[in-house]
């Protein structure tokens, strides 16, 4: 395994797998890495390195799955901190960028619903998340 592919991997495993304390987190060079630095820095609650992260592949990434989910990333940060009117700002970024990428696109949708679901507006969130389920499920179109 290469430095690289051994960077991207430990970056994953914070973000998503089974060393979600690792701290320092390995550094990174892609702007794939640095969402997965931002995601799993964000998840230890280290929200100003999780968004300079995120800033610098919004910088680096003129469209697409990427800005998507950092977008995502964002708004989830946001939410979690009882932002749910800004975080749905950050979240229309996310569906506006998705592209076309069924993942960026139902993590969008999905964040809105959280988004409408935090202020209450309860229709509007059912709707979405069914609109994202069926992304996930392959019966959109």
């Amino acid at each position: 395994m290469t430095a690289i592919a051994g960077a991207a991997e430990g970056l994953a495993d914070a973000a998503f797998g089974a060393d979600p304390g690792r701290w320092p987190l390995p550094s990174a060079s892609t702007a794939h890495e640095r969402w997965l630095r931002a995601v799993a820095a964000g998840g230890q609650g280290r929200y100003a390195c999780a968004l300079t992260e995120l800033e610098t592949v919004l910088r680096s990434e003129p469209s697409g799955p990427l800005v998507s989910l950092a977008h995502s990333t964002r708004a989830s940060f946001l939410r979690q901190l009882g932002g749910h009117a800004p975080a749905r700002g950050a979240d229309g970024q996310a569906w506006a960028h998705s592209g076309g990428d069924d993942e960026a696109a139902a993590d969008a949708l999905v964040g809105l619903a959280a988004d409408a679901l935090g202020m209450g507006r309860f229709g509007v969130s059912a709707r979405l998340l069914d609109r994202a389920r069926a992304i996930g499920s392959g019966t959109h179109t």
